[in-house]
C-alpha cells in the first residue's frame, strides 16, 4: 500500500513540473534585435480616413533581452536610450518605454513564422503604428 501512496505521489509531482516546462518552452521568444519604423501622420488632427495621408517614417533599433515571458530592453533613438519593460501573453508583447516623465505604452503582435512584430506605441490620447523587423 506504501509503494502505491509513493508512487502515485512521485507521478503526481512529475506530471506538475512537466506542465510549468511546457508552458515555458510555449512562451514566444524575442530576445535580440530589430529594426523598428514609427508611422507618424504629417497632420495627426486630420481624421479623414478616405484621404490618404502623407506621413513621416521614423527609424530605430529596439533590442530585447528575455526571462521566460519577462522582456526588457531598449530603444536607441537619436536622442539617447530609452528603456523597456514588458511582457508576453500568447502572441502579445505589452509594455512601457520610459523617457523621463514621459512613458510610451507598447501593444504588438508577434508574427510567429518571422519573429517580426506590428502593432502601435501610444503616447498620451495620440497613437501610432510600429512595425520592428527581426535583424
Amino acid at each position: 500500500m506504501k509503494r502505491w501512496i509513493l508512487l502515485a505521489s512521485v507521478i503526481y509531482l512529475l506530471a506538475f513540473a512537466s506542465v510549468g516546462r511546457t508552458q515555458d518552452a510555449d512562451t514566444i521568444q524575442v530576445a535580440g534585435s530589430y529594426a523598428g519604423v514609427y508611422h507618424i501622420p504629417d497632420d495627426p488632427h486630420h481624421y479623414d480616413s478616405k484621404v490618404p495621408q502623407p506621413e513621416k517614417l521614423i527609424n530605430e533599433t529596439w533590442t530585447f533581452t528575455q526571462d521566460g515571458n519577462k522582456v526588457t530592453g531598449t530603444e536607441k533613438t537619436d536622442k539617447g536610450d530609452r528603456s523597456f519593460t514588458g511582457t508576453i501573453k500568447g502572441t502579445r508583447l505589452l509594455g512601457a518605454v520610459l523617457d523621463g516623465d514621459m512613458r510610451y505604452l507598447i501593444s504588438l503582435t508577434v508574427d510567429p513564422s518571422d519573429g517580426g512584430m506590428a502593432g502601435t506605441i501610444r503616447v498620451g490620447a495620440r497613437e501610432f503604428l510600429l512595425k520592428l523587423t527581426k535583424k
